[in-house]
């Protein structure tokens, strides 16, 4: 069951970087530069993996089955990003009235930006933060291995992002565009 978990994780990863790679294409046309695009999603979705698995640390000792909940918690994750799909439509609306708004001060802008772009991102981000360490509690059941096992789980972790931001940056967005790139990452979710 561990290898199946761990391949799930895997697919996890990949979609998880089909999504930053498609956000930050999409994200890219309302922000003045790429370079902009790319350091708000990225903190923003960073920030939220690190406040998700700090925040499931305190409980994830407690459970019962952590597969069930890691299982939940993967269809959770995809379902989330099903809400954000109709935020693409008004994003441009927003960027244009946050930067109307906050034109007079670089800071406040960019504070405004990463704002609204944290909030768009908050619950699945939060929820990606709250696998990894389900899949380390499911992956070292035995503490003498513990160092092995969770350096398979990130060894899964980084090899299913990078093959994610690979397909999801050149074929995936290319072949299916933005919204419909992100339908596909998130039915390999659920």
């Amino acid at each position: 069951i561990h290898r199946i978990v761990l391949i799930g994780y895997a697919l996890s990863c990949l979609a998880a970087m089909i999504y930053l790679v498609i956000w930050l294409k999409a994200m890219v046309i309302f922000l003045d530069s790429s370079f902009s695009a790319l350091a708000l999603i990225s903190s923003n979705f960073l920030l939220g993996i690190a406040l998700g698995s700090l925040g499931l640390s305190k409980f994830i000792d407690h459970r019962e089955d952590p597969i069930s909940l890691l299982g939940a918690i993967e269809m959770l994750i995809g379902l989330s990003f099903v809400g954000i799909i109709p935020l693409l439509d008004g994003f441009p609306l927003l960027v244009s009235l946050i930067t109307n708004k906050y034109a007079h001060s670089f800071w406040s802008l960019q504070l405004s930006k990463f704002s609204l772009f944290f909030f768009i991102m908050l619950i699945p981000s939060l929820l990606l933060g709250f696998s990894f360490p389900l899949i380390c509690q499911i992956h070292s059941d035995q503490i003498k291995y513990i160092g092995k096992s969770i350096s398979g789980v990130i060894s899964i972790n980084a090899l299913g992002g990078a093959i994610g931001i690979l397909f999801g940056g050149t074929l995936l967005s290319m072949w299916f565009g933005i919204k419909n790139g992100s339908l596909v990452a998130i039915w390999s979710h659920i």
